[in-house]
């Protein structure tokens, strides 16, 4: 038997994909264990720090676009990404081709760096990441 916690987040980020701007409103689930902790009846993990860890990783209200990517369409996020900057929006650039499911694993090894220095023995074990009512991406350990 084994004790896990979860912490849910929503986040706003707009992008470009195929030529259009595209918004959401995500919704994160993350679910952590940590055996050791729990063994002599401990906590994993307070809630708040959780949540802040939280906050701390998602790009609330930002543009995101991708590094990655051919011709216009890499063109067009980085060059939205510099007026948006120029009229004081926040921007953030990824390594990777943007999608749900691309996102849920960054966060989840992102979110694990975190855990592996400010929280040692902590272990991501899900990520969910809901775009919309019908559709979401999970990772899993």
């Amino acid at each position: 038997m084994r004790n896990e916690i979860s912490q849910r987040l929503e986040f706003e980020c707009v992008y470009v994909a195929d030529h259009e701007i595209n918004a959401h409103r995500y919704r994160l689930e993350v679910t952590a264990e940590c055996p050791q902790r729990t063994v002599d009846g401990g906590i994993i993990l307070d809630f708040k720090k959780f949540k802040k860890y939280l906050i701390d990783l998602v790009p609330d209200k930002y543009y995101i676009y991708s590094l990655v990517g051919e011709g216009l369409y890499n063109r067009d996020g980085e060059d939205l990404a510099r007026g948006f900057q120029n009229l004081g929006y926040l921007t953030t650039a990824y390594n990777f081709s943007l999608s749900c499911e691309n996102l849920c694993s960054y966060f989840a090894k992102k979110l694990q760096e975190v855990f592996n220095v400010r929280e040692p023995g902590v272990i991501v074990t899900s990520v969910k990441l809901r775009e919309n009512t019908d559709s979401f991406a999970a990772w899993h350990i």
